[in-house]
């Protein structure tokens, strides 16, 4: 039993689909959370057409 519960607390979960995430790839947000780097450009992309265009 000790066993599984050491292998889950060294499970890393991308912050944003929140699948696990293997940590010699691994890349972090602005916030510093581990993220998916195909996650993490995703959301910077939604997050660039979200915003209103400028004036």
């Amino acid at each position: 039993m000790a066993i599984v519960l050491d292998f889950f607390r060294k499970l890393l979960l991308c912050s944003i689909c929140n699948k696990p995430l293997d940590p010699k790839i691994a890349v972090t947000d602005q916030n510093g959370k581990p993220v998916h780097e195909e996650c993490w450009l995703l959301r910077a992309r939604l997050e660039q057409v979200a915003k209103p265009p400028k004036a």
